[in-house]
């Protein structure tokens, strides 16, 4: 029995210790004061609390002192290690203080500093720079000991950031400007890009790339700056505090969505917020088992690097519209539960359960977790639809498929063919009318009366059009109308319309032709056809992705379509359009 009772507590205890750090966990023992700075240093993470001084812990952070022996301010800013010299920047007269015996004392070192409002360091080997909140930036080559300041002057805007590499100073502005100089700022390089508008707030230069983090997002070169991309890619709200290189992995703090890692240089990002006790992101620090952040208001959390690993993706979970659903309007907000590690999502809606490609009115990828639709439904339709979840791998974990069913809307027919007061010279005639939806049936009437007295065409069909030679003879005026039958005891007539025939004669059936035409942000094409019908146009990208989706009503004759294609980047595609039985596809390049 007592082993039994050992064995179960053993068990809960293991499983408590592994649930603590699969997840952040907050650490206790310090101010709940920002966390503007965090080092680690011989097995020792020390943390710049702002307003109240340096802490350190031996203990990965289980217990913390307070070490500001020296130091003659509370208002510290910043921390680094240059070889085995401890710095630590302060925001008001005070300047530098440093320590040789790690951390245990400090001495002030800003004689040479004539700007002493320190805001951040940058260490490249034996060189050390730090900038300042008034944009000025200096350097030191003796370890903190003297400052020289870097020349600034080419550079008109407030530089915001700086960054160290190779021997190159990178600095950001609050323009949104990034130049780089090799001599201490004689000659600068301008690398910016337009891409790029927002104040700069984190530099990172890893190797031969280079990681820009702003207000509006993160971008990336891997060319000292001839290229620029954004790398936002699974970075819902991209408000970038910080960004720095952990091991064989990048991870940014944000100031709104906490923690992302990314494991392919920043083109896919993973949250990493379980347990975290608060999104707004100021700093980090790592060692060989932990990775540390620092926050606005909730102090310190530690969590196991090794939790820093692509999640499995589960399919999401479909919330709104609910499977079976009814009465659902036509204008609504598709939502599902996120998959944790999705990178987006990918909705499908379509009319058919199958999403065969000429039944899919919704194709929408790079989602979020909700989706409003740019084009309202049909009413009295049955809608089918799935969301895929985008692992790290991008393979798509698709959802179960739900099934809505739109409002009732008791409309009459519209009349769509032959036109009011059409001149008929040929046969078959097709008789074509609106889609209602679900209908129990629908009612053809055809009469040489406008009173419907005498029918000659009588017909009850599912169908929204019917095509006919009997009883139409030359020289005569008709009348047609639709009679819609929703169910027993509710239906609507639709206004009436009238023909004449002249000489009639069978159609010789013409097959439709197309041009297209590709202008810098669309696609236009020019149909000619000689009946009443559908057309279908889908767009794909070189992988056979599809990009661009539509379905339009042709009238006979020579009508232009527009497809608009700003969203899309450069590249080759190809279109695929379905008029009738008839598909044309073909290859283009669009160039921007």
């Amino acid at each position: 029995m007592k082993f039994k009772l050992f064995f179960v507590v053993l068990f809960f205890c293991l499983f408590s210790f592994a649930w603590s750090f699969s997840q952040w966990e907050p650490l206790s023992g310090l101010p709940s004061a920002p966390i503007k700075d965090i080092l680690t240093f011989n097995n020792r993470v020390f943390v710049v609390v702002e307003g109240v001084g340096i802490f350190v812990s031996s203990d990965y952070g289980d217990n913390w002192v307070q070490q500001n022996k020296g130091i003659t301010t509370e208002r510290v800013s910043s921390i680094a290690l240059v070889d085995t010299i401890l710095l630590v920047g302060t925001t008001d007269t005070n300047g530098v203080f440093r320590s040789t015996d790690k951390g245990f004392n400090w001495i002030q070192s800003s004689d040479s500093l004539w700007d002493r409002k320190v805001v951040m360091f940058s260490v490249d080997q034996n060189i050390v720079y730090l900038l300042t909140d008034n944009g000025t930036v200096f350097y030191s080559t003796d370890f903190g000991k003297t400052w020289w300041k870097v020349n600034t002057e080419e550079i008109e805007s407030i530089i915001t950031t700086i960054a160290v590499g190779k021997g190159k100073l990178l600095v950001g502005t609050v323009a949104g400007k990034i130049f780089f100089t090799e001599n201490y700022g004689s000659t600068w390089n301008n690398i910016s890009s337009q891409l790029i508008s927002s104040p700069i707030t984190s530099l990172l230069w890893d190797g031969d790339n280079i990681f820009c983090g702003t207000g509006m997002g993160l971008f990336f070169t891997s060319n000292m700056g001839k290229d620029w991309f954004p790398r936002n890619n699974g970075i819902k709200i991209p408000r970038i505090s910080l960004i720095k290189k952990v091991n064989n992995a990048f991870v940014v703090g944000t100031r709104t969505m906490g923690i992302l890692f990314s494991l392919d240089e920043g083109k896919t990002w993973i949250e990493f917020n379980e347990g975290i006790p608060e999104m707004n992101i100021l700093s980090f620090g790592y060692d060989k088992y932990y990775l540390y952040a620092g926050t606005e208001y909730s102090s310190v959390s530690r969590r196991s690097l090794n939790q820093m690993k692509v999640p499995d993706v589960l399919p999401p979970v479909l919330t709104y519209p609910p499977n079976g659903a009814v009465e659902i309007d036509t204008s609504i907000t598709f939502s599902w539960e996120e998959s944790k590690g999705s990178i987006s999502y990918h909705l499908i809606v379509a009319t058919d359960n199958s999403f065969a490609s000429d039944k899919i009115i919704i194709d929408k990828s790079g989602l979020q977790n909700t989706y409003f639709p740019a084009t309202n439904l049909r009413p009295n339709r049955i809608y089918y639809w799935k969301v895929s979840a985008l692992d790290y791998q991008y393979q798509e974990k698709w959802s179960e498929v739900f099934s809505f069913q739109t409002k009732l809307d008791t409309i009459p027919p519209t009349l769509l063919f032959p036109f009011n007061d059409f001149f008929v010279e040929t046969l078959p005639l097709r008789f074509i009318w609106s889609d209602l939806g679900i209908v129990k049936h629908y009612n053809l009437q055809v009469s040489s009366t406008n009173d419907f007295q005498e029918l000659l065409i009588d017909v009850n069909t599912k169908d929204t059009s019917y095509s006919t030679s009997e009883g139409i003879q030359s020289g005569n005026k008709y009348y047609w109308r639709v009679i819609v039958y929703y169910n027993d005891t509710l239906s609507f007539i639709s206004e009436t319309f009238s023909f004449r025939t002249g000489v009639l004669d069978v159609e010789e059936k013409i097959e439709p032709t197309i041009d297209f035409y590709l202008t810098f942000n669309q696609i236009q094409f020019l149909i000619e056809s000689n009946e009443y019908t559908e057309v279908s146009i889908e767009i794909r990208n070189l992988f056979g992705q599809r990009v661009s989706y539509g379905w339009f009503d042709a009238v006979p004759g020579k009508f232009l379509i527009s497809m608009n294609l700003e969203e899309h980047p450069s590249g080759f595609y190809y279109f695929s359009l379905r008029i009738g039985s008839k598909l044309f596809t073909k290859p283009f390049l669009l160039v921007k």
